[in-house]
């Protein structure tokens, strides 16, 4: 186990933790500095999954905006830290019993796969020139009608 396995092991439960920490806290602050944790933490791991550009966008737009937002909550919300929200005890059991499937069946699915076994590294190159590349030629009508969607959302 190298210093890469470690500090991708510490990556993912920090981010875990963060969003367990957005999920058990009932103090509306501490929910969104978890978020920006758990939006970091995801970002950390596009990082390591050799996704320069979604670590980068991940990291800059969404726990941007969340810094953003939660500047703009406490300025214009009064008594932000008084604010307590309780979670019914039903969906915390729902969310639990349906979180607790989804682990055994990606564990399932791991164990029978071949990942890992006998495979290859992929080689770690820039993905931007080539996402340029594809957004620009293959998926050219995708990429404008995003970009007038976000236009008109920007407009509204």
């Amino acid at each position: 186990m190298g210093l890469q396995d470690v500090i991708f092991i510490f990556v993912a439960g920090y981010t875990i933790v963060s969003a367990l920490f957005v999920a058990l806290s009932r103090n509306i602050i501490y929910s969104a500095i978890g978020v920006f944790g758990t939006l970091s933490g995801v970002a950390g791991l596009y990082a390591f999954l050799g996704a320069d550009f979604l670590a980068v966008i991940q990291f800059s737009v969404y726990a941007g905006c969340m810094v953003i937002i939660f500047v703009f909550a406490v300025m214009l919300t009064k008594k932000l830290g008084e604010i307590r929200f309780e979670n019914p005890q039903q969906y915390v059991y729902i969310g639990v019993f349906l979180s607790l499937f989804f682990v055994l069946a990606v564990i399932y699915a791991i164990f029978r796969s071949d990942l890992g076994r006998n495979v290859k590294a992929p080689q770690m190159l820039p993905t931007t020139a080539s996402l340029g590349k594809l957004l620009l030629t293959d998926y050219i009508f995708p990429f404008e009608f995003v970009s007038l969607l976000l236009v008109l959302v920007l407009i509204g």
